[in-house]
């Protein structure tokens, strides 16, 4: 004959095991939620590194733009400077 004591004992092994359960897709969720916080800021990170790097590129481009074009001007004011 099934207790009444057996059936409440059943009772909380199934609460047990549906406790056990639900932590564990809980913590799955928490740490798909840091997988995915920890991935976005890697990708911060990449991508402001990258900002950086390319700004860098452009102000040696435009250093060396600028360097080029005031060397062609010096040399162009020392070659009429020359003629004279």
């Amino acid at each position: 004959m099934y207790s009444f004591v057996a059936m409440l004992q059943d009772g909380l092994a199934s609460l047990e095991i549906l406790a056990v359960r639900n932590a564990i897709a809980e913590s799955i969720v928490v740490q798909n939620a840091t997988a995915v916080r920890d991935a976005i800021a890697e990708s911060t990170v990449v991508h402001d590194a990258t900002a950086v790097r390319d700004a860098i590129a452009e102000s040696i481009v435009a250093h060396d733009a600028t360097a080029a074009r005031d060397s062609i001007v010096v040399d162009f004011h020392t070659y009429f400077s020359l003629q004279r």
